[in-house]
């Protein structure tokens, strides 16, 4: 029953919180169209690796969701196999950047990951952290 509860609260809020379009441009790039996306304020908890973290969505009413989250787009090294060092240190860097932040997240309607994560662009002080990541050489896209 909480389940069906928490299901039912999630979809009126999230039909509620869509953001308005634009496609004009900004001094940090691009700014995307976002009549498909919703946003989300969120807490980082934790980061596995380049390109996933967890993070506590918060979505009104004193209602709060862990999720884990794949950064959309993009593609980090893996923490573990062959290419592990390069894997520890973009997660690294990605922990140096949002552990512990209030960020927004800006999550595509109806999409999840192949392994059910949301998908998503991570927004702290108003940069997109999933381009930071390639721009800095600790991810690549895709």
């Amino acid at each position: 029953m909480k389940h069906f509860l928490l299901i039912a609260i999630l979809a009126g809020l999230v039909s509620c919180q869509t953001t308005t379009s634009s496609t004009e441009s900004s001094q940090l790039g691009p700014v995307i169209s976002v009549e498909s996306y919703r946003s989300y304020p969120a807490h980082i908890d934790s980061i596995y690796d380049g390109d996933t973290v967890t993070a506590t969505i918060d979505l009104g009413f004193d209602l709060n969701y862990v999720q884990s989250i794949r950064l959309l787009g993009i593609n980090a090294p893996e923490v573990r196999g062959v290419d592990k060092i390069n894997g520890l240190a973009s997660r690294d860097h990605l922990r140096s950047i949002l552990m512990g932040k209030d960020v927004t997240i800006l999550v595509p309607k109806k999409e999840r990951g192949k392994y059910g994560r949301i998908l998503g662009d991570i927004i702290l002080d108003g940069k997109n952290i999933n381009d930071s990541m390639v721009e800095s050489g600790f991810a690549e896209t895709y």
